[in-house]
């Protein structure tokens, strides 16, 4: 287990190695919330503000308090991010725990990829607060869903993490379909805590989108062109998709032809296991939130790329900020082999995990000067 620390302190080891208080890009755009925030004038409206086509309401808030309490260091939304993405590993570890047929090794692969250093930009970024709140938020709720008894109070907590993810970053609403999947998928005790779950989770769905979609301004100019989103073709969205998941894995410099092709790998094995999990889910239901997790991470590939395809091009499916979601389904398509077929899965798993591996490493040299 204390092997699931190492990659916590080689994060924490490159923020301060390299971390500056140095505002990039979108931290310019905060610099009001921040000031406010700082003399004591903040209001409402400037922590429900649109940041982009995004409703980033957990993260203002967070920036917000940085601000009063530091000054705005920006260091300071960095660690942030470090605690924010911890309680996602306690959320999962927990999970996998309770999971028959993991062995204790699950635990560090699932830290190796939450905190993996190919998102090297989330945590050097302190903007990027957005997405780590969002992967923590969309974890969290659907871990809760797959605990072994769930009743109101239980749902409505799992909805009020999902909130935290939808209001954080938009890809974060692919939370909400997926928890509704294990919500019909899992065992009740009785038919009426089925329904009172099913509606609990409904109704977070619907206030999270209402109130996104009533109170959004036009974006036109501000990012992402609504009328982009139907501008794209199916073939450049999968082709964004597949990029976008390989390079959560192997990174954005082992070439984009190796990158595309593991991440067609990881999207079939990812389906693969999503259906072989459906099918033997009166047997394990305990698996449903853990392949949830890969579907969310694998789902906001497909929402990012409706918004950037014809804005920034296939060619940013690959930034090192997106591994926060693209690692989900990583985590999936490594760890549930073994609890789904015991041993056999385990070395299935292990040889499918060194092999992508092995071959990262040759295209990564074969790129060197």
């Amino acid at each position: 287990m204390l092997l699931a620390v190492l990659p916590i302190a080689a994060v924490l080891t490159l923020i301060f190695a390299c971390a500056t208080d140095v505002p990039l890009v979108d931290d310019w755009s905060m610099v009001d919330l921040a000031t406010r925030a700082s003399d004591g004038s903040l209001t409402w409206d400037d922590v429900w503000h649109e940041h982009n086509e995004h409703r980033a309401l957990f993260p203002r808030l967070v920036i917000a308090a940085s601000a009063r309490l530091t000054g705005w260091d920006l260091r300071a939304q960095m660690f942030a991010s470090v605690f924010v993405v911890a309680i996602a590993l306690l959320l999962v570890g927990g999970l996998l725990y309770r999971t028959p047929g993991l062995s204790a090794w699950s635990v560090p692969v699932a830290a190796a990829v939450l905190f993996s250093l190919h998102g090297w930009r989330n945590w050097l970024w302190g903007c990027q607060i957005h997405l780590t709140l969002a992967t923590t938020g969309a974890v969290g709720a659907l871990a809760l869903l797959g605990g072994r008894s769930i009743g109101a109070v239980r749902t409505a907590v799992a909805a009020a993490f999902a909130l935290v993810a939808s209001w954080s970053f938009l890809a974060g609403f692919a939370v909400w379909p997926m928890g509704l999947l294990v919500l019909v998928l899992r065992p009740f005790p009785d038919g009426r805590r089925r329904r009172s779950a099913i509606l609990i989770w409904c109704l977070g769905m619907i206030v999270a989108i209402v109130a996104h979609v009533a109170t959004s301004a036009s974006l036109d100019g501000a990012g992402t062109d609504k009328r982009q989103v139907f501008e794209s073709s199916p073939r450049q969205i999968a082709a964004f998709a597949s990029r976008y998941q390989g390079a959560g894995l192997v990174g954005a410099s082992a070439g984009e032809g190796f990158t595309d092709v593991v991440g067609t790998i990881g999207q079939v094995g990812l389906v693969l296991l999503g259906l072989a999990v459906v099918i033997t889910r009166r047997r394990r239901p305990d698996l449903l939130a853990l392949v949830a997790i890969g579907g969310f991470g694998l789902g906001c590939g497909y929402m990012i790329a409706l918004g950037r395809v014809q804005h920034a091009g296939i060619e940013t499916a690959a930034a090192p900020r997106y591994a926060a979601f693209a690692g989900l389904a990583w985590l999936t398509v490594l760890i549930v082999p073994a609890a789904l077929f015991g041993s056999s899965g385990r070395r299935i798993g292990i040889g499918i995990g060194r092999t992508i591996a092995a071959a990262g490493v040759i295209a990564w040299l074969a790129t060197q000067p």
